[in-house]
């Protein structure tokens, strides 16, 4: 599956989007735990565009283990600074 380009006329713009997504997890991407994925469909023209990681609950585990692991210092970081982390990996 290739990189798929939408575009949405009443803005003017094209969004790509990559043939594959995985599981944002402690600061990086990560596979999903059974290496399964679904495939994403497009109501505009029922085509599959992208695919998404079927995740389960040793991912959610994976997880919250992150989110754990990671508040001490996520919670004294600035709202400023986590937006910018948030904005760069949406």
């Amino acid at each position: 599956m290739e990189i798929s380009t939408a575009t949405f006329p009443f803005v003017g713009k094209s969004v790509e989007f990559k043939p594959r997504y995985e599981n944002y997890i402690g600061g990086k991407w990560t596979s999903p735990v059974n290496g399964e994925y679904f495939d994403n469909i497009s109501p505009v023209n029922g085509q599959v565009f992208t695919q998404a990681a079927r995740s389960t609950k040793e991912d959610i585990e994976n997880a919250l283990d992150a989110a754990h692991q990671a508040f001490p210092s996520w919670s004294k970081t600035s709202a400023a600074t986590r937006s910018n982390l948030l904005l760069k990996i949406a």
